[in-house]
């Protein structure tokens, strides 16, 4: 599955403009929100030379930030909710070589696009907390290109595109602590190694929100996801983790 930027921008539209009438027609409650997403990335490739590691800090990930788009939406009716979630990132980076002198510098830009949905049931409610679990999957597409400059040996360029699709289960609690403050925690698994799939990815995400008032929602708090894959034989693993902080308008 080929995720263009073009077709991304549409689903995100999609999500932001065609849910709100469908809130009207069917009864729905939606929420859209956009935010901003400061991880650490760590990306390592298996290479004829051994493995490639490359390390941005937070402030190295914001230097090295060439475009990113992040955007997701809800949509719910009594116990049932469907939720999507848009990353895009483009990153370069150049690091020390860390495969001895075999060359002197490292260069390695990453483009990653993910688009995750899931469609989730509520199956336990008090008050203040309810507790979803569902299904969902996540499509990815991935370019890594890196540059290896001179070194003992002459320079190098190693090109990986890749694109699939992972399959997830996934868990959310929310939990109202008071008419302005909110805590929610969602969690999601997949991969599994199936057909194209990932050997294994994950994701986990807590944040604190604050109602500013009935339609605005202003929150902040942590987001980790990690993938774990093959791809035509090479091995790779990207991780990210950091702050995330933003805005929710709800219709």
């Amino acid at each position: 599955m080929i995720l263009s930027r073009k077709t991304a921008w549409l689903i995100a539209a999609t999500f932001a403009f065609a849910a709100p009438v469908q809130a009207e027609d069917a009864g729905w409650d939606f929420a859209v929100s956009g935010y901003m997403w400061l991880p650490k990335s760590t990306t390592k490739v298996d290479t004829p030379w051994g493995t490639a590691k490359s390390v941005l800090s937070v402030s190295d990930a914001l230097d090295a930030l060439d475009f990113g788009t992040m955007v997701s939406g809800t949509a719910r009716r009594g116990p049932w909710a469907i939720t999507g979630d848009l990353i895009y990132l483009n990153l370069s980076d150049d690091t020390p070589m860390p495969l001895g002198a075999l060359f002197s510098n490292l260069h390695m830009r990453t483009k990653l696009a993910a688009l995750s949905g899931y469609g989730m049931y509520q199956v336990y409610e008090t008050n203040s907390t309810r507790v979803e679990l569902g299904l969902g999957a996540r499509a990815m597409k991935s370019t890594l290109d890196l540059t290896f400059s001179p070194g003992t040996l002459a320079g190098r360029q190693q090109h990986i595109s890749d694109s699939w699709i992972d399959p997830l289960i996934a868990a959310r609690i929310s939990t109202q602590l008071n008419d302005r403050w909110s805590v929610t925690a969602a969690f999601d698994y997949g991969g599994f190694g199936i057909g194209s799939a990932s050997n294994e990815t994950w994701q986990a995400i807590a944040t604190l929100g604050y109602a500013v008032n009935e339609d605005w929602t202003v929150m902040g708090g942590y987001r980790h996801l990690f993938v774990d894959r093959q791809n035509q034989g090479t091995d790779y693993s990207l991780e990210m983790t950091g702050l995330i902080f933003g805005a929710t308008y709800r219709f």
